[in-house]
């Protein structure tokens, strides 16, 4: 199943995150080498499609798919100040 979130929360050092998703049941823990495209960066905040499957009765992400960087973050990269 595919569905839509947002990352809560991401570290950058270990490469694990998590992502908000009423759809897939609640939140999402994930790492960094899911993500395709996006050159494998995310932040908190970025919108996310993500495909899940049911392991153990508890939703796991298989493939994640950065669909929007966080606002803040696309001002810092334009140069314009927040």
């Amino acid at each position: 199943m595919k569905c839509t979130g947002k990352v809560s929360g991401f570290n950058r050092i270990t490469g694990f995150g998590v992502i908000a998703s009423k759809a897939a049941g609640g939140p999402l823990p994930f790492h960094v080498s899911l993500v395709v495209g996006g050159h494998g960066r995310l932040d908190a905040g970025d919108r996310v499609e993500v495909e899940v499957n049911e392991v153990d009765g508890q939703p796991k992400a298989l493939r994640i798919c950065v669909m929007g960087r966080h606002a803040a973050l696309q001002l810092r990269a334009f140069g314009a100040s927040a």
